[in-house]
């Protein structure tokens, strides 16, 4: 997307102000995105970070268009596959103990296992 993002203070301004004209959530890799139309601009949502900004869940970015004031929206689904919008982290699964559990000391006998030389 060649235009500039806007974060989520700015589209609260542009909200509020009554110059969104129209949003169009569309469906990427990893997750949902927003387009705002402002006049006869189309610009992405973004992160913190500067990125444009994904939610995982269709229904999140359904509150958070409510919630912030858009309360109508298209949804453009041309690209959507339900297999990669999953996104994990299985580092953060790892340190909330949501990581897979084998055995009765959290995988030491399968690490215990997978190591031993096989006969």
């Amino acid at each position: 997307m060649a235009e500039e993002a806007i974060d989520h203070r700015t589209l609260a301004k542009l909200v509020e102000s009554g110059v969104v004209r129209a949003a169009r959530v569309i469906s990427r890799a990893g997750g949902w995105g927003i387009i705002v139309t402002c006049g006869k601009t189309a610009r992405p949502l973004a992160a913190q970070r500067g990125k444009a900004r994904l939610f995982s869940k269709l229904e999140t970015v359904a509150v958070y268009l409510r919630e912030i004031g858009i309360p109508r929206f298209d949804v453009d689904v041309v690209d959507y596959d339900p297999e990669r919008a999953r996104r994990t982290r299985r580092d953060r699964a790892f340190r909330t103990g949501r990581s897979l559990r084998v055995g009765p000391r959290s995988g030491r006998s399968l690490r215990r296992k997978v190591n031993e030389p096989r006969s």
